[in-house]
């Protein structure tokens, strides 16, 4: 037996072309436009000596405070200090940038506190805030003066300030500026640099390393080529974490051996930042300069938006057709009517492949004449 309410939500989503499904994508490594792989590092050839010469165990076999602390570990915290932590600051290895979100949110997010919040934040920064039990209040993307306003006439003890560093669906970047008002009107800020990290900053350490930041969660699942994240911040807040955190302290650590590959990652990635940096935004300027005629920013993640599920669908299964790895995102993702394809830049992307999807996307109209002819192919066979 199933509950009844089980099959009425899918029914319902099947119903609205929101019904989600397992892709089976085959697409040249060139036309890769969906990955997060903005240094191709997840796709690289890791030289087996560097792994085998440390013996390391497969699983971890408990969670961090119990059997799991493996000195792999440390020396990936150690790596990140090293790269993106100020003097004072410490990093906490947690096994996803989903489970660094949840824990630091909901650990910090007590009933004293309200946590104001960019509308536009990831889905696990929303749960994190959910999870606590803290005011929460929404501002507008990237709205300074609506942010003011929401801290000016807050009364509360304690105030928060949660937002991205570069956000993953329209690769909009948050303005620095925010930090200013954070200390005007004495709020922590906490910044999410999982698409900032690596791709912006001096070795990598995010577009606000150097700025005044209560913490900042740095996500390896996306420049850095693997998984897991590190929360980045004053020893006392590490240590607050390591004591309440519950998404770090009731979970199995990080694998010793996924933590060399990330570990290998994160050195070559410090030596080779702003090399790596340079070529990617080459292709970022290409991109856009043919697409929009100028350059917006530097953020390898551009939100194409084409409103209702329908037509996104369509222009990215002809886009599909075409070999370019290109995924539609719709609601409840984004917001209905804000439908997009949501592309995404890479080394490994040849310029002539990027100069062809820019040409397919620039010519819009072309793809809606194929749809339009697909359609009425569709309607004389029913």
């Amino acid at each position: 037996m199933i509950p009844d309410f089980i099959q009425q939500k899918l029914n319902d989503r099947k119903k609205n072309n929101r019904f989600r499904i397992l892709p089976e994508l085959s697409f040249a490594k060139e036309k890769d436009f969906c990955s997060n792989d903005y240094f191709s590092l997840a796709i690289q050839n890791h030289p087996l000596d560097f792994f085998l010469q440390k013996e390391l165990p497969q699983g971890s076999g408990g969670s961090r405070l119990i059997s799991g602390n493996h000195p792999i570990l440390n020396e990936v915290e150690k790596q990140v200090e090293k790269m993106a932590a100020s003097q004072n600051q410490k990093a906490l290895y947690f096994s996803s940038g989903y489970m660094a979100n949840l824990g630091l949110l909901s650990a910090i997010g007590q009933k004293q506190i309200t946590l104001f919040f960019d509308a536009d934040i990831h889905a696990s920064l929303k749960d994190g805030i959910r999870l606590s039990h803290a005011n929460r209040i929404r501002f507008k993307h990237n709205d300074l003066n609506h942010l003011e306003h929401l801290l000016k006439k807050s009364k509360a003890r304690e105030k928060f300030v949660v937002i991205e560093s570069v956000y993953s669906m329209d690769g909009s970047l948050a303005p620095l500026e925010i930090t200013f008002l954070c200390e005007k009107y004495h709020a922590y800020l906490i910044v999410d640099e999982a698409h900032g990290f690596g791709v912006f900053g001096q070795k990598g350490a995010g577009r606000f390393a150097n700025e005044n930041v209560f913490a900042r969660i740095l996500t390896f699942g996306k420049a850095a080529g693997c998984s897991g994240a590190c929360v980045v911040a004053s020893d006392t807040v590490i240590d607050y974490c390591i004591n309440f955190a519950r998404s770090f302290i009731y979970t199995t650590a990080p694998s010793p051996l996924l933590s060399s590959i990330l570990l290998y990652n994160l050195i070559q990635l410090e030596q080779h930042a702003e090399t790596w940096q340079n070529h990617l935004n080459k292709k970022v300027r290409l991109f856009q300069k043919n697409l929009y005629g100028n350059v917006k920013n530097l953020s390898p993640i551009l939100g194409f938006v084409i409103p209702t599920e329908n037509k996104v669908k369509e222009v990215a299964n002809i886009l599909q057709e075409k070999g370019f790895g290109i995924i539609p995102i719709v609601a409840p993702t984004v917001k209905a009517g804000q439908e997009r394809l949501r592309i995404s830049l890479h080394l490994h992307n040849p310029d002539e492949v990027i100069l062809s999807l820019s040409h397919f996307l620039k010519h819009l109209s072309h793809l809606d004449a194929v749809i339009e002819q697909k359609n009425m192919q569709y309607d004389s066979n029913r």
